[in-house]
């Protein structure tokens, strides 16, 4: 039961992470049509500053590689929790092909 409610947590993460990645990819490719002269601004909490446009590139290129990072780790996290939960099926299944015989020879 916990590693269902793990690979669950896990799989809504990595969704929000590859939205955040789309997200932000979309974004650096607007930042290229762009001029080098266009007025940028960054989210700064509730708000937005001005902000050379180098130094937005580089703080969305900055969170891709984390976000890549992440991800790199929750697709770990996401194949070891299938495994640990087809080990236990088949754990699970185990012991009612061992019950069930047990049962045949009782009889």
């Amino acid at each position: 039961m916990q590693h269902n409610k793990v690979k669950h947590q896990t799989d809504g993460r990595i969704q929000l992470n590859e939205r955040a990645k789309r997200r932000d990819q979309l974004t650096v490719q607007e930042l290229k049509s762009l001029p080098q002269s266009a007025r940028t601004y960054a989210s700064v909490g509730r708000m937005f500053m001005l902000a050379p446009k180098e130094e937005v590139n580089s703080n969305i290129n900055t969170r891709l590689q984390r976000i890549e990072k992440e991800l790199g780790s929750l697709y770990q996290q996401k194949e070891f929790t299938d495994k640990k939960i087809k080990e236990a099926e088949d754990a699970v299944k185990e012991l009612m092909i061992m019950n069930a015989v047990k049962g045949q020879k009782k009889q």
